[in-house]
């Protein structure tokens, strides 16, 4: 029983893992759009 919670242990570590990292994929997808709108209004700024 004790190696049972281990792995459960070990997948609920995994999963938060996971978590983070399709927060950080979904914030970079959504982030990206947002710097060239504004590298575009810089440039129409500039000009």
């Amino acid at each position: 029983m004790k190696y049972q919670s281990k792995t459960n242990d070990w997948r609920t570590i995994m999963f938060k893992e996971n978590d983070f990292i399709t927060g950080f994929r979904w914030a970079l997808l959504i982030s990206i759009p947002l710097w060239l709108l504004f590298f575009g209004w810089l440039k129409w700024l500039a000009s």
